[in-house]
């Protein structure tokens, strides 16, 4: 299936701040994210050691979605039909171009083409979990990574279950809705943001901004990173890099400020509003962030740090002042 028919059909729900996944499986709140700034944050933590801490953030992460977001009845099916409805989903997400799996007795081989994030930096830690995840979810059962062979184009996963079950410990999916429930506003949505070219959408489930890739994912992800033990310190330089070659120098700051409000917002990160005030400051607030599955408190420093680095456009001088945290809103401050 193609992305745009899912925006069509609302599949893909979208309104402003907000994107709702309702694909087959249970609704869930979707955002969208720049690929390169992700995959060069995991190939900077790996290079630094920390490959096993990433493994397991996003083993735990699939095993949430499975088990917090797929229906019972779902999961009842033999493994071809779930196959198919996982390549359909992840298809349709940008995540990969093709999948198969296969089980025999208690080995399962995974293999996959054109991946997120090794097909850019290729070997890595963190799709690796995913997966792995994605068999102890289905199978509820642990596993253990018998072989593993990846590629930029192609990559092959060999797990073996060990028959031990597994607990997967999340919020209920009820509290994870009403978290994320957002009332419909009427304004600058993602299906405008394809239709004014802000945006771009390519033949095979591929965004771009600028020509640069942008994927669909479920936003737990985030805070499972802001809560561990994963550095964020090189962060902001990874997105002050990315940005500083696709936005332009000559714009304002005020023009950068207005284009990053409308990026959060068409990327599904909530009602955002900016303002840039005397004392070199920059407040930033975010009605109806999206929420994640696990039981910890919700993390912000990754979107954090990532904005951060994009203030640098106006002056590197800009520091993180201050984050507040209260029902459904957030305030980030910035100061240089």
């Amino acid at each position: 299936m193609r992305l745009s028919t899912s925006l069509q059909k609302g599949i893909l729900q979208t309104s402003v701040g907000n994107v709702l996944n309702r694909f087959i499986a249970r609704s869930r709140r979707d955002t969208l994210f720049f690929e390169d700034i992700l995959a060069s944050y995991i190939a900077e933590c790996e290079k630094c050691g920390y490959g096993e801490d990433i493994r397991k953030i996003t083993e735990r992460w699939s095993e949430l979605l499975f088990c917090r977001l797929v229906p019972i009845s779902l999961k009842r099916f033999p493994l071809p039909i779930l196959t198919e409805i996982a390549k359909k989903n992840w298809n349709v997400l940008g995540m990969i171009d093709d999948l198969s799996i296969e089980k025999n007795d208690d080995m399962i081989l995974i293999k996959t083409k054109n991946e997120s994030i090794t097909r850019i930096i290729g070997k890595n830690e963190f799709m690796l979990g995913f997966f792995k995840g994605n068999v102890n979810a289905v199978y509820d059962s642990q596993s253990e990574v018998a072989h593993v062979k990846q590629g930029k184009g192609s990559s092959e996963y060999h797990f073996e279950l060990t028959n031990e079950p597994i607990f997967v410990l999340g919020r209920d999916k009820s509290l994870y809705d009403r978290l994320n429930y957002m009332k419909p506003l009427e304004g600058f949505t993602l299906n405008d943001a394809f239709k004014k070219g802000m945006l771009q959408l390519k033949d095979r489930n591929e965004i771009y901004f600028r020509e640069k890739r942008i994927t669909i994912t479920e936003n737990t992800i985030f805070h499972l990173i802001g809560n561990s033990d994963l550095p964020l310190d090189g962060l902001p330089s990874i997105s002050f890099s990315f940005f500083s070659k696709v936005i332009m120098k000559e714009s304002t700051d005020g023009q950068k400020l207005i284009l990053l409000k409308n990026l959060l917002q068409v990327m599904g990160w909530g009602i955002v509003n900016i303002s840039f005030g005397e004392k070199n400051r920059v407040t930033i607030g975010i009605k109806n962030p999206p929420y994640g599955l696990q039981l910890e408190k919700d993390n912000w420093q990754f979107l954090n740090k990532m904005i951060l680095g994009y203030l640098w456009l106006l002056d590197e001088e800009f520091l993180i002042k201050d984050t507040q945290e209260s029902h459904k809103d957030i305030i980030m401050t910035y100061m240089r």
